[in-house]
């Protein structure tokens, strides 16, 4: 019996170990700050654990999760919700959070292959796999703890109902693909609203009158409105704040997502770069590297032509479902007068690869006409050898495990050196602590201290009087977030302190973290009191 066309890649042994090679190094490059304890711990991160926090540590029942960004507008709890798994299995270890999306990612990363292999076909799978496991939009995904990171792992899920649902005219899978819609807008309402629409019209020209059958309809309705229910629950508990809120953007007056409008003209150039950047970010191109991008673009448009003219009706379909996606979504965006930030672009990062995925199979399998034929095979080649060790960055990856890597604020292990300094300092002795950070709420310092600190150390900065008191510490701590900032507004923060005592002692911390030790200064007069209020 002959053997199939791909049956090399499982035939024989260096295939095996190089697809044993690309596992290893996937697997390191997306759990390396949790096992470094360098994960990425900002602003975001610590406000979505504090929220975890209230639900298993404090038992508050929350039936809305963060800020949507539009004031009044809160997305649902289920983020929150998901992160209660590592959250309680580590003790609210940041790290564990970060390991938890890695998994994510592992796992999202293999069913992709399995259902590409079965759905298109096993070379096809085999490339993108290799783009997924190394694609620095998916790693970022698996480094940093925010929701649309979750959505971007969803839009895998959402993206085959649809194939399967359209070209497989499965119309049993509808009210699952509305509510994978649904469950967007937990995530990020920035690409939930233009998904929404925008798979609805591919639905729409696919079934026409059939969508609204009510076997289809009315489940389809009910599923998408199913997890909204914590929401509308809130809102009517708290006098419709939610939508009052959203009446108020939709006619003007809430306009506290800004309300500069990029004129259309603008937009439309705007959109059509950041369509190229997020396809060359997704690849792992620089954009520093025109022409080689310029090379490898043109090669997948390449494919992309020869598989529209030649391969078989499903790869056809997967290809047509991607574009119209990727197309379709963009153009929404010139829709929208206002800013679209990253993070509303991420899931579309998936239908990047798949797309570019097909393109480079059909280069190989295919016989471009005339010289591009062994021109565009070197350029594939080249591409997918030289993409996984850009990825890799070893020389970073040695600075990470030798400890020699900088990091910043936002670099968990930085924020732990800084009160280990302050701790080890004190020396046991009671002391007040005054953080000036940018974002004005200090919740990664104030989870930093409950989860971290308090525990190794056995005592908490002391809360100073809003009078002066006889109890209040006369040692404290002023912990500085340089950074990038405006010196004056660091220094407008700092002038409350000269009066009250003088500095004796300070600290760098890598960069752009600086620790003051400061003697303060016992007077009842003092009409400017210093007052530390702890949020946990």
């Amino acid at each position: 019996m002959p053997k199939k066309p791909n049956a090399f890649i499982t035939t024989y042994p260096f295939f095996s170990f190089l697809a044993l090679c690309i596992i290893s190094a996937a697997l390191y490059l997306r759990f390396e700050p949790a096992l470094t304890n360098t994960t990425h711990f900002s602003f975001d991160q610590a406000e979505d654990i504090i929220l975890v926090k209230h639900l298993i540590t404090d038992h508050k029942l929350s039936l809305v999760g963060r800020n949507s960004g539009l004031d009044g507008v809160f997305l649902g709890p289920l983020s929150t919700w998901i992160m209660t798994i590592p959250y309680t299995l580590s003790a609210g270890n940041p790290n564990a959070n970060q390991a938890f999306l890695a998994t994510l990612g592992i796992l999202s990363t293999l069913a992709t292959y399995v259902i590409t292999r079965r759905t298109i076909n096993r070379p096809t799978a085999f490339i993108l796999t290799l783009l997924l496991a190394f694609s620095p939009a998916f790693i970022s995904a698996s480094h940093n703890v925010l929701s649309p990171s979750l959505l971007t792992f969803a839009a895998i899920i959402h993206f085959w109902l649809l194939y399967h649902a359209i070209f497989h005219h499965q119309l049993r899978l509808i009210p699952w693909i509305y509510l994978t819609l649904s469950l967007f807008f937990h995530f990020e309402i920035g690409y939930a609203i233009f998904a929404l629409p925008i798979s609805s019209l591919l639905l729409l020209f696919s079934f026409r009158s059939r969508l609204f059958l009510p076997r289809y309809l009315l489940p389809s309705i009910f599923l998408f409105i199913l997890p909204f229910t914590p929401q509308i629950i809130f809102d009517f508990r708290h006098h419709h704040l939610i939508s009052t809120n959203l009446h108020a953007f939709l006619i003007g007056t809430n306009q506290s997502l800004g309300s500069e409008t990029i004129p259309f003209a603008t937009r439309i150039t705007d959109r059509y770069n950041n369509l190229l950047l997020d396809w060359q970010t997704t690849l792992g191109l620089s954009p520093d590297d025109p022409i080689f991008s310029l090379l490898l673009i043109s090669t997948i448009i390449l494919g992309w032509w020869l598989t529209l003219r030649s391969s078989t009706p499903h790869i056809k379909k997967a290809l047509i479902l991607c574009l119209s996606l990727i197309l379709f979504t963009y153009t929404a965006f010139i829709l929208f007068p206002g800013s679209i930030w990253p993070w509303y672009r991420s899931p579309l990062a998936l239908f990047y690869l798949i797309a570019s995925a097909i393109g480079l199979t059909t280069i190989f399998r295919c016989s471009p006409p005339f010289s591009l034929r062994f021109f565009s095979r070197i350029i594939a080649i080249f591409y997918l050898v030289i993409m996984p060790l850009t990825t890799l960055d070893l020389s970073t990856r040695y600075q990470i495990l030798t400890g020699n890597y900088p990091g910043n604020v936002s670099t968990l292990n930085n924020q732990q050196l800084a009160l280990d300094t302050i701790y080890t300092d004190a020396a046991g002795k009671p002391f007040a602590l005054y953080i000036y950070t940018p974002p004005v709420y200090p919740y990664i310092w104030d989870y930093q201290l409950y989860w971290y600190a308090q525990p190794k150390y056995g005592y908490p900065p002391t809360i100073t009087n809003i009078y002066p008191q006889p109890h209040n510490p006369t040692l404290v701590y002023l912990l500085i977030e340089t950074g990038d900032y405006l010196p004056s507004r660091i220094q407008d923060w700092y002038q409350q302190f000269p009066p009250l005592g003088q500095p004796l002692q300070s600290w760098q911390v890598q960069s752009d973290i600086r620790i003051e030790k400061w003697s303060i200064t016992t007077d009842p007069t003092n009409p400017r009191p210093l007052i530390r209020e702890v949020n946990l």
